[in-house]
């Protein structure tokens, strides 16, 4: 058995947490952007790991960030498969000089995974862009620490955060995008967006077109189905390899 520690709601809508597990014992070894189950009165959750493999050999946690259709309680025990799953990893995007992140709402999970495992790990010539759309700033979740990864230039990096319900607020950060997953990519690729898009205002698209070459580009994508078929609506108009994970 393991124990829910650290439940934090971001919004009532979405929270992250953690699992920690009896002194002694361990968890499975994991891909970074593989999923793992949890089990708990007669229900199984099947969610994607945003902790990385290194932080859970190190300090012997799993982290997550969910949607709260489900609520987990602090200190709650619940039951954790015996190994993880999925090949929506890393592997899948090595022959590629530019690798093209979309997460949608807690989409984003698997690809924390991957940038934190990236930054530990030696340098790359691979180019990352991470684009993250949420409804509001609240929901983006790890925008400071993603943030932080791209000043950091640990590795080839950057991340694009957008907004689709922005407030008041959000308008005054100019670091984040106003629009869906869709419309944003759609811009950055020089298509017609299907709906109003802001980029970020450090962004133009002419800064972009090495990283986002069709030749040698694959995008990425994670969550909901509508949002990740949207997405492969435009990787498919521009001729761009696709690999999703959606629900």
């Amino acid at each position: 058995m393991v124990r829910v520690f650290e439940w934090h709601p971001l919004s009532g809508d979405v929270a992250t947490f953690r699992l920690k597990i009896g002194p002694g014992e361990g968890f499975p070894d994991y891909i970074a952007g593989q999923n793992i189950q949890l089990s708990r009165s007669n229900e199984t959750l099947l969610y994607s790991i945003v902790s990385a493999p290194f932080e859970t050999k190190e300090w012997n946690f799993l982290e997550f960030f969910v949607n709260r259709d489900r609520e987990l309680v602090e200190g709650e025990e619940v039951t954790l498969a015996d190994s993880a799953s999925g090949d929506f990893t890393l592997d899948r995007a090595a022959d590629y000089a530019n690798v093209v992140f979309v997460g949608t709402g807690t989409g984003i999970a698997p690809f924390v995974s991957m940038s934190r495992e990236l930054g530990h790990k030696s340098k790359t010539s691979i180019r990352y862009t991470l684009i993250h759309a949420s409804r509001n700033f609240e929901e983006l979740g790890y925008y400071k620490e993603l943030s932080a990864a791209e000043a950091q230039r640990d590795f080839d990096f950057l991340y694009i955060p957008t907004v689709s319900r922005p407030s008041a607020d959000d308008w005054n950060l100019h670091s984040l995008g106003k629009g869906r997953a869709g419309n944003l990519l759609r811009d950055l690729l020089n298509l017609p967006p299907k709906g109003e898009v802001v980029l970020p205002v450090s962004l133009q698209n002419k800064d972009l077109q090495k990283r986002l070459d069709p030749r040698c580009t694959i995008i990425l994508a994670c969550g909901s189905h509508a949002s990740v078929s949207d997405i492969e609506s435009v990787a498919a108009e521009k001729r761009i390899p696709f690999v999703k994970e959606d629900w």
